[in-house]
């Protein structure tokens, strides 16, 4: 049995908050430039 990392749980975590808020801050900055 393996338990699992929180150290890797945090990694993903962290990835795809960074993804998210890239997203947000694209629309964002497009919507500026649009409006």
């Amino acid at each position: 049995m393996r338990c699992i990392e929180p150290d890797g749980l945090y990694s993903r975590l962290s990835r795809l908050r960074l993804k998210a808020l890239r997203e947000i801050s694209g629309k964002l900055f497009l919507g500026s430039v649009k409006g």
